[in-house]
């Protein structure tokens, strides 16, 4: 048996667990392992199978960082990762930065974000001082790109030129 813990916020819990217990039963299922959930917020996860329980504790962080059941099933593929990017490590803790950043990120209307999950193929949530992608790995690495030219202070307009030219490039080789 393999075993591994995950610590998230005691208030993302109900989250995690969902209605009448459908969210946490639903990871179960699809990653063949079992969640136990202490009041704490710490997340026991085991199973057999040591790539369930890796992959189970991605779904984990996942449902708890705003991504939803459908979301988070595909990472049960091999091919796709769930990537979380401290805002706070990268910027420093200054609160009038994360939020400017995340503001940026996120843009008028949530287009910026939509823009970025339109061109890479990839899922964004922010959530407190965190990014979170999930995707096909070459979606996650397009899209981390992406937002770390956000967070270097790059325009905008640069961005949207970067992810047109993956657009305008892709199934070249």
């Amino acid at each position: 048996m393999i075993i591994d813990t995950v610590r998230i916020s005691p208030s993302r819990i109900g989250i995690l667990i969902g209605d009448k217990g459908h969210t946490k039963i639903e990871i179960e299922k699809e990653f063949m392992c079992k969640i136990h959930i202490e009041e704490t917020g710490i997340v026991t996860i085991s199973s057999e199978d040591g790539f369930n329980v890796w992959k189970a504790k991605k779904g984990v962080l996942a449902i708890t960082r705003g991504f939803n059941l459908s979301e988070i099933k595909r990472l049960s593929k091999d091919d796709t990762d769930l990537l979380v990017i401290s805002i706070e490590s990268m910027l420093g803790k200054n609160k009038n930065t994360l939020s400017r950043v995340k503001a940026r990120l996120i843009g008028t209307g949530g287009k910026v974000k939509k823009n970025i999950e339109r061109f890479t193929g990839a899922k964004i949530a922010v959530y407190g001082k965190t990014i979170s992608v999930l995707g096909h790995i070459d979606e996650v690495a397009k899209a981390k790109h992406a937002i770390e030219m956000i967070l270097n202070h790059k325009e905008i307009k640069n961005v949207y030129k970067y992810l047109e030219n993956i657009k305008n490039t892709e199934g070249e080789f």
